[in-house]
């Protein structure tokens, strides 16, 4: 993990191949994400491709469990559900399950 973005694991980058559009992670820790989210918004692979984060999956506990995706979007995480918008850096994710990653196209 270095200060600005995450690198895979060497065994998992070269195991990778091609380029995949897509990348999805499931989270095992959410405090890990939350503590260290600066570094989750982008991974660079050892071939130079660069992923953002392009979506976030959190398990909604309560009387109707579900899953409840947000999308993201010039530094806000918009709610799937309702709309609603917030800021990246600041919003609080509990039981998050899953990161999606798109690749960063080249011009």
């Amino acid at each position: 993990m270095k200060e600005d973005h995450i690198s895979l694991d060497h065994d998992l980058d070269i195991n990778i191949i091609n380029r995949p559009k897509i990348i999805i992670f499931y989270v095992n820790d959410d405090k890990i994400f939350n503590k260290n989210r600066k570094q989750y918004l982008t991974i660079k692979r050892s071939n130079g491709n660069v992923y953002n984060l392009k979506g976030i999956v959190h398990y909604k506990k309560g009387e109707k469990e579900h899953f409840n995706s947000y999308f993201i979007k010039n530094g806000k995480v918009y709610d799937q559900k309702s709309g609603l918008h917030q800021s990246l850096t600041t919003a609080n994710f509990i039981n998050v399950e899953f990161l999606i990653y798109e690749l960063e196209e080249s011009e």
